[in-house]
């Protein structure tokens, strides 16, 4: 059985490879685990690892940096919440992947100055599907 972490962990290796298979080269943060000694023994606990905590994934093509949080919860309130904290610069493109059921993936693109997360696209079976039409990722 699959606790919403390793849920979590394993759409982002989804997203990982997805990039990956279209030419990025994508920084996925791992939790990371040390070892914590108590009289009783040895306690392995596991790091917050996201960046600025909130963005999980890194990605790089030509001259774009992609700056992407991935989520499974159906609401991404407190997403954008932690992405308002950031000090953004104009030409970051910051998105939110939220996985909505198995097939259909809605993207999202978050504006820095308006503060606000708009749907970019879709990517269902592996396509990705833009909103407007002429959108790329």
């Amino acid at each position: 059985m699959s606790t919403k972490r390793d849920k979590g962990l394993g759409f982002q290796r989804w997203i990982q490879k997805w990039l990956e298979e279209r030419g990025w080269i994508v920084h996925n943060e791992t939790p990371s685990a040390k070892p914590i000694y108590t009289k009783k023994g040895m306690v392995w606990v596991s790091r917050k690892t996201d960046i600025f905590n909130c963005v999980d994934l890194i990605a790089k093509k030509d001259y774009r940096t992609l700056w992407i949080q991935a989520t499974l919860d159906s609401s991404i309130g407190r997403k954008v919440e932690k992405l308002k904290n950031i000090p953004w610069a104009p030409g970051d493109e910051v998105f939110i992947f939220q996985k909505i059921n198995r097939t259909e993936i809605v993207v999202k693109r978050y504006s820095p100055f308006r503060q606000v997360a708009e749907e970019v696209g879709r990517i269902r079976n592996r396509v990705f599907y833009p909103k407007e039409g002429r959108f790329e990722l």
